[in-house]
């Protein structure tokens, strides 16, 4: 509770104009690297030239929290929040994944973590937290924090950088001691008791309701024009996930938006909603396993959302709230604009995201919409710019089509849906989107030197297609194939074999973006500078290897796992989500036959669709960087 308190409390403050840091939080576990010695750990990320201040700013939080303690507000959000995530893991605990039970396994052979059953954890604690006041919480600090405090250690790190100053240890110390004496006044808990919406427009209707033809799925025609899909499953018992799509997306905007474009996504995220900025926002959805955001992809703008059976009608709620009334929060955007200043300015010092920025640039052919975005870009940021972009994106539901799939109520979801979804505004015409994804349409290599500190060389090849043929099922299925085997053959003759490189694979898939479909497979491999002629050789030999002949017990091996991994799919709200979407929204049936492709696929028939489609009409683009000498 502490730590989950102390953070809110952080990322309140870093949202404030003249905070000093960007980011805080604090944790209670291992003291630095030692897992003998148990330590309180606060921890910030200054802003430039600011460290100082930043470190004092903390402790400055910490002592706040230690005198005062929390307030009792504070901790019935913390608390609720505690017990709703618990909750939520009690009601799925027949569907608990074998990844969580080997994680629990591990810590507790490692490390002696207890390993409870969920049933008896939430029993032990639906019986303690109620029955813990906030002013047992509020001993904890006192305890592990001196009233002299001589158990501090402070560790400052630096990023190395030519031309960078760094602070002195006294100025630390400094800092550390003016934090101790000065006085702090006890922490004020701003925060709304009001519902999401105050007042709710009168409820619309369901006009038309249809099954459909495959998936189980019904269709809905609300009074408003917008459509709407259910899908009711029990692979969760306790998840609901939500999808709204809209044809437009980032390709109706020019290039003057470029840097807004980029940003869409996060200051939607930071935005309040009605009469809460993004704080109280927060603070209201405390205790709720409900959440909705709003994206913009290249040619669609789309709501995602997720919630408890229990908190269904909160994330209608958001949903409502996100196409009708976003507000701009101007602290949490300063504040993020501080985070990217910072991030941005020190990202030309690491190879890998100089590399991977090479590979982006090249295989979009320079096109200015898949362009890095740089620390001089935030200057073109217009944050009433993207609120207005927000509006446009959401002014006519009536061309989103809804899709909810999981364990939801029937009566419960179609009140809901015409009390939030069919009142939602709908004018103006449909849109479409522009088909404004490039690729180049030559082959391509981009091979360049940078100056490292630590000498390592770094490769990204592709072999594509990029036109208007539709996607299908047995397509889809040989790439991914023809990928993986790709994959082991790189992983045996440059790692094992080589010892080239210390990782190495490969990828095949298919993007659709507007009407153009991208049909690819990628090979990846980070290499020692001085094996590069065998590895680069290698990747570039082998794909015409696979296009002559594959292994059979390769192929074998890699169809078991897919056909498995297809199988646990069909039994994901997330993967129906996708299907879904596809089929009513796209007219594309990924689902239909999948299984059955997968095993009709034979050495041959791979082999020949990568020497036919992707080695036959394709194009090549190689990225390769190599250490400045």
């Amino acid at each position: 509770m502490v730590t989950s308190m102390l953070n809110q409390r952080f990322a309140e403050k870093a949202k404030e104009a003249d905070c000093p840091f960007i980011q805080a939080g604090c944790q209670d576990g291992q003291y630095i690297f030692a897992k003998t010695k148990d330590a309180f750990t606060a921890y910030t990320l200054p802003k430039p030239g600011m460290s100082e201040q930043a470190l004092k700013a903390v402790v400055l939080e910490v002592k706040r929290a230690t005198e005062h303690g929390f307030t009792a507000t504070e901790y019935i959000r913390a608390r609720e929040e505690y017990l709703s995530r618990l909750e939520k893991q009690y009601n799925e605990r027949n569907k608990i994944s074998n990844e969580h039970y080997g994680r629990a396994y591990a810590a507790h052979y490692l490390s002696n973590e207890p390993i409870p059953s969920i049933e008896d954890e939430y029993a032990i604690m639906k019986q303690i937290v109620p029955n813990l006041p906030v002013e047992a919480i509020n001993q904890f600090l006192p305890e592990v924090i001196s009233k002299d405090e001589k158990n501090v250690v402070v560790l400052n790190m630096n990023q190395e950088k030519d031309g960078a100053t760094y602070p002195e240890t006294a100025a630390l110390k400094a800092a550390v001691n003016e934090a101790r004496n000065t006085a702090v006044e006890a922490y004020v808990d701003n925060v709304k008791n009001e519902p999401l919406i105050t007042n709710l427009p009168k409820p619309g209707k369901i006009v038309k309701e249809k099954a459909g033809d495959k998936f189980g799925y019904t269709e809905l025609t609300l009074s408003n024009g917008v459509k709407v899909v259910l899908k009711k499953t029990d692979f969760k018992e306790n998840e609901i996930l939500m999808e709204a799509e809209s044809k437009g997306g980032s390709s109706l905007y020019g290039k003057a938006d470029y840097a807004n474009i980029q940003l869409f996504d996060y200051v939607n995220m930071l935005s309040g909603l009605g009469e809460f900025d993004n704080t109280e926002l927060e603070k209201a959805l405390a205790g709720k396993q409900a959440s909705v955001s709003l994206s913009l992809s290249t040619s669609y703008e789309r709501l995602n959302g997720k919630s408890t059976v229990k908190d269904l009608e909160t994330m209608f709620q958001l949903a409502y709230l996100r196409m009708t009334d976003v507000r701009k929060d101007e602290k949490a955007c300063n504040n993020l604009m501080s985070q990217l200043e910072t991030v941005l300015k020190n990202k030309g010092l690491q190879p890998e995201a100089v590399f991977s920025d090479s590979v982006d640039v090249t295989i979009n052919n320079h096109s200015w919409r898949e362009m890095p975005f740089e620390a001089e870009n935030l200057k073109d940021v217009n944050i009433d710019r993207i609120m207005q972009m927000t509006k446009e994106r959401t002014a006519n539901a009536a061309d989103y089509t809804f899709y909810f799939v999981g364990n939801f109520d029937n009566d419960s979801i179609r009140k809901y849906i015409c009390q939030y979804i069919a009142t939602l505004p709908s004018k103006g015409k449909p849109e479409n989107y522009k088909n404004v994804a490039e690729r180049p349409n030559k082959d391509v290599v981009n091979q360049f030197t940078r100056k490292m500190e630590t000498p390592k060389a770094n490769a990204r090849m592709y072999w594509y297609t990029f036109d208007k043929t539709p996607s299908s099922v047995e397509n889809s299925v040989k790439v991914k194939i023809a990928g993986q085997v790709l994959s082991k053959i790189y992983l045996k003759k440059i790692r094992e074999d080589a010892g080239a490189a210390y990782s190495a694979g490969a990828r095949g898939g298919e993007q659709t973006i507007g009407d153009m479909t991208y049909t690819f497979i990628t090979g990846s491999c980070p290499f020692k500078p001085e094996l590069k002629d065998l590895a680069l050789g290698i990747m570039r030999d082998e794909i015409k290897s696979i296009a002559t002949t594959i292994d059979e017990p390769t192929l074998k091996e890699i169809k078991e796992v897919m056909v498995k991994d297809y199988d646990t799919n069909c039994k994901e709200n997330n993967y129906w989500l996708g299907v879904l979407s596809m089929y009513v929204g796209k007219g594309k049936d990924v689902h239909s036959g999948y299984k059955a492709a997968i095993e009709a696929q034979t050495p041959a028939s791979v082999s020949a669709f990568v020497k036919n489609t992707l080695l036959g009409k394709g194009h090549h683009v190689e990225v390769i960087m190599l250490p400045e000498e």
